[in-house]
């Protein structure tokens, strides 16, 4: 059974990245004998020490994927990993603790992407000096060309990349930029921590800064309100990691409650639109009293910020059904019903503070009022801001009499 699901997964994902491959991560090649072993292709972003260079890669899936996650290695030179050597990343086989099966072929190319433009240490890296990184992507494209493990990978593709790289280079050598050197490679840098950053926010409801921190490490001048459309059109301009970034501005606007914005920066992504709810449920407590209902939405919430990105705009439709679907049941007065409403869609979604608040609402109607200032605690965990949840927890705190 696992061996199927597999299969079926490897092939959807094929034609997805064929159909729309992530920014500098332009194509793969699945090898025809295996479907668990796959090659991909790396170009080297803008101001950073890889600048125009082409680097292949390769993952190798086990055959329970996607419950498991692949081995990664680089046959390319590159000055940052060594050749033939399984890296150790959050989304390789060294860190099968740490794998969310959501997570798609793009994200993890794009991953090893982000990884190599920082300069963390882990196994499989090497360290080379800036000048040595800046010549073998002088000579990457080359190696890859006549490289016996990779020559015959991307035949035409090597071609539309030689004449690409030297227009490029000429174009730079007119206007006096040479081999576009790395002055900005600390401020890609700080974009890539920046988004990293904005999952753990939430956790210490926290958003709203962190959205401001993604904000400045785009060079967006902003005061409190950031423009959703504005952060979405930066985001675009992120080399490598534009899906990773998006998902995790998303992810800060959900806890701060605006759907809206949410969908707005969200990326197109190519990652499974399904979420399996019950995956940030805990079973622990069976009972419905106020404190266990509280301990299980906070779990989930962190459940949810520990398994990584995973946020999509067909998944963001979905949390605006669920919502849509909850709130009816509210204004047609069946507040029991309301209530189960919004906490499937909690389960869904657990860091869109909109839905614990709205879900006060039904409690407090019900006469529930514990278990309406449980749910306002949790929205202002996500968003100490929150004007309607803090109103909300006052009136069923008077209710209660505390």
């Amino acid at each position: 059974m696992a061996a199927k699901l597999c299969l079926r997964r490897l092939q959807k994902e094929m034609r997805a990245y064929h159909d729309a491959p992530p920014a500098y991560c332009p194509c793969v090649h699945v090898d025809e004998s295996d479907i668990h072993v796959w090659y991909f292709v790396l170009e080297g972003p803008p101001s950073t020490p890889y600048h125009l260079g082409t680097y292949v890669g390769k993952l190798v899936f086990p055959s329970n994927y996607p419950f498991a996650p692949p081995a990664i290695s680089m046959l390319t030179p590159s000055g940052r990993f060594a050749t033939q050597t399984r890296l150790c990343l959050s989304m390789s086989d060294f860190h099968p603790e740490s794998w969310n099966p959501l997570w798609s072929v793009a994200s993890i190319v794009q991953g090893v992407l982000s990884f190599m433009v920082q300069d963390d240490v882990t196994t499989g890296a090497v360290e080379t000096t800036e000048e040595e990184k800046l010549n073998l992507a002088r000579g990457s494209l080359e190696h890859c060309q006549t490289n016996g493990l990779t020559r015959n990978l991307f035949p035409e593709y090597y071609k539309e990349r030689a004449v690409a790289v030297e227009k490029q280079r000429s174009a730079e050598k007119e206007d006096g930029c040479g081999d576009a050197t790395t002055t900005d490679i600390d401020t890609y840098a700080d974009i890539v921590k920046a988004a990293a950053a904005v999952r753990t926010a939430a956790a210490k409801g926290e958003a709203s800064v962190a959205l401001r921190q993604l904000a400045a490490s785009l060079q967006i001048e902003s005061d409190d309100a950031i423009s959703a459309d504005t952060l979405a059109e930066a985001i675009k301009r992120v080399p490598g990691q534009d899906e990773a970034v998006s998902s995790a501005a998303a992810e800060a606007y959900l806890c701060l409650g605006d759907l809206d914005a949410a969908s707005c920066v969200a990326p197109q992504g190519n990652g499974s639109d399904e979420r399996n709810a019950d995956a940030t449920m805990t079973s622990d407590d069976d009972d419905d009293d106020d404190a266990s209902c509280a301990r299980r939405w906070n779990a989930s919430i962190d459940n949810f910020i520990a398994s990584g990105p995973t946020t999509t705009r067909a998944w963001l439709s979905e949390v605006a059904r669920l919502k849509e679907e909850a709130n009816a049941k509210y204004a047609a007065k069946d507040y029991d019903a309301a209530i189960s409403a919004f906490e499937n869609a909690v389960a869904y979604c657990p860091i869109y503070s909109a839905l614990y608040s709205n879900m006060a609402a039904a409690f407090a109607l019900s006469k529930k009022h514990a278990e309406a200032v449980a749910a306002c605690d949790v929205a202002l965990r996500l968003n100490p801001s929150y004007e309607k949840a803090q109103q909300r927890r006052a009136i069923s705190q008077k209710k209660l009499g505390t």
